[in-house]
């Protein structure tokens, strides 16, 4: 078979993408209005429960820099509840959002800072990143949370940790 043909035929048998376009300049600023207003809450909440209900039932949430992925409900829940206790006192700002063509994809550059207690029952410590973060909606919810931060090393040197 040829090489192009089969690539199509594998194409069409995966579900359609999250972030498939709309069929009208209308609709996509619609879309576009309801998955942006999503990440500015995003952005607003605190760690919790709320936040984590952001996303869709079968979301995926990356930490690129560092290779880790929840995906799911269940994982994202677990992830949500760590984080309560990893990152408290945490708030977002100067938070830039930008849209794309796709009015279901977002890329975010925002600043963030509070305290991290870097292992369970540990004192936490003042930290802050500048962080770049990718978003694919599905339905006005985060389909896919991309972390971009700093390089851990220098994440490690900030809390004065051996990495």
């Amino acid at each position: 078979m040829n090489k192009g043909w089969s690539f199509l035929l594998m194409m069409a048998a995966v579900p359609a993408l999250a972030h498939a376009a709309p069929a009208s300049d209308a609709q996509a600023d619609a879309v576009r209005a309801k998955n942006r207003a999503t990440v500015e809450r995003f952005f607003q909440l605190p760690i919790g429960p709320e936040r984590g209900a952001l996303y869709t039932d079968d979301g995926i949430k990356e930490l690129v820099a560092v290779d880790w992925k929840w995906e799911g409900k269940a994982a994202l829940d677990a992830n949500t509840n760590g984080n309560m206790g990893m990152f408290p006192e945490w708030k977002w700002f100067d938070v830039r959002i930008d849209g794309t063509t796709n009015p279901n994809k977002f890329w975010v550059e925002a600043d963030g800072s509070g305290k991290h207690a870097i292992a369970p029952g540990s004192t936490p410590v003042p930290f802050g990143a500048h962080y770049v973060m990718s978003f694919e909606m599905r339905d006005g919810k985060i389909y896919r949370m991309r972390e971009f931060r700093v390089p851990v090393e220098r994440e490690c040197k900030t809390l004065s940790i051996t990495c």
